[in-house]
């Protein structure tokens, strides 16, 4: 027998044993992972799945935040997960956050496909890169207290290639917070510790998320709707006699926020911004008022007209008027109310949204008294 045939058979023969070997190990990991699971849920009151073949299994948890999954899930790479994910489904819709360590095997490649927000805040900054849907948005996200968790496990020093992704779920309401950590855990406080800084996390996410609505609440003294398991954050009040809705949500354009008002107003009435007004449908059913500036910058319709004119010849009334139709593509004035339409998340711009609406209300009031 040729020595090549025989050096071949032998290096077949060492592979197969080698691969057998490595079988086992694994599955020798995933019975010891498996257990600690099972432990885990017992303590928590949860819900062990078992492995299968050489993966391990999962534990499924309810917290007050929400639903929490825990275990060595299937990873990009194949079946063979080494990294412990913790996945933490809340009910609040949440905008999207990437966190990765700046330093790491993936770094690289991964630095290159994101642009990245810095916080203002040396430590963190340089522990980590943080991108998300806009800078405003990551900095409203990242307060103090959930930058200081995350700085945590950096300090840590056993926290390698840990990532966190914060993703919505769906337009129907819901997110999840997936935290993933390469390598295994083999003891119980370990387990225990990332389930708490998970939940923990996802908690100051959403805390700080709700800051700026928090401040318009107090400020105006507007009550929550069903904050408790609500996908949208909604804000209702009374602020001098007129009803002030705050309403989050989204259509075919993405994620918005209305404020609206009931209004006074001549029967039939809607001004809207030109592409509003084209978008709906109803463009070549506007009528000129005679204002340059007005018949210039937004659409009207009446079944009043006679009305419309009187009301919209007052330029103090109008210029309220443009600041919320002509300045926020989207926001009307008909049906009987106010409407302003802010695009996307706009914490920056709520508070004078809402001072816009609050005063075009008024004014309207007192031109019909």
């Amino acid at each position: 027998m040729p020595i090549e045939t025989v050096i071949l058979g032998a290096l077949a023969g060492g592979a197969v044993i080698a691969a057998a070997a490595a079988r086992q190990v694994f599955k020798a990991r995933r019975r010891t992972r498996d257990a600690l699971l099972v432990k885990l849920a017992e303590a928590e009151g949860g819900t062990h799945h078992a492995g299968h073949l050489l993966q391990a299994g999962h534990v499924q948890l309810r917290r007050p935040v929400g639903n929490v999954l825990l275990g060595h899930l299937p990873s990009q790479s194949g079946p063979i997960s080494n990294e412990l994910v913790l996945l933490v489904g809340v009910s609040r819709v949440l905008p999207p956050l990437h966190l990765e360590p700046r330093w790491g095997e993936r770094h690289l490649e991964r630095t290159l496909e994101r642009e990245h927000v810095e916080l203002a805040d040396p430590a963190f900054d340089k522990a980590y890169e943080a991108s998300g849907s806009d800078h405003l948005t990551v900095r409203t996200l990242l307060g103090s207290r959930a930058r200081e968790l995350c700085l945590a496990q950096a300090r840590a020093g056993t926290w390698a290639e840990l990532t966190i992704d914060l993703e919505q779920v769906s337009a129907a309401g819901g997110s999840v917070l997936c935290i993933a950590r390469a390598g295994w855990y083999d003891d119980q406080p370990h387990l225990r510790a990332f389930l708490d800084f998970g939940c923990q996390l996802a908690e100051e996410l959403i805390r700080c998320w709700d800051a700026p609505w928090e401040r318009i609440a107090e400020r105006w003294h507007l009550d929550w709707t069903a904050r408790e398991g609500m996908a949208y954050r909604r804000l209702d009040g009374t602020v001098e006699g007129i009803a002030i809705q705050i309403r989050e949500g989204t259509d075919r354009r993405g994620h918005k926020t209305e404020v609206r008002a009931p209004a006074a107003m001549p029967d039939g009435l809607t001004v809207a911004h030109l592409d509003t007004a084209e978008d709906q449908g109803w463009i070549g059913l506007r009528r000129k008022l005679g204002n340059p500036v007005l018949d210039m910058l937004v659409a009207v319709k009446a079944h009043d007209w006679k009305g419309a004119c009187t009301l919209l010849s007052d330029e103090d009334l109008t210029a309220g008027l443009l600041e919320v139709v002509h300045a926020h593509p989207g926001s009307e004035l008909g049906r009987g109310k106010i409407r302003l339409v802010l695009p996307g998340h706009a914490h920056d711009q709520l508070e004078p949204a809402v001072e816009k609406v609050l005063a075009l209300a008024r004014a309207l009031k007192e031109k019909a008294s």
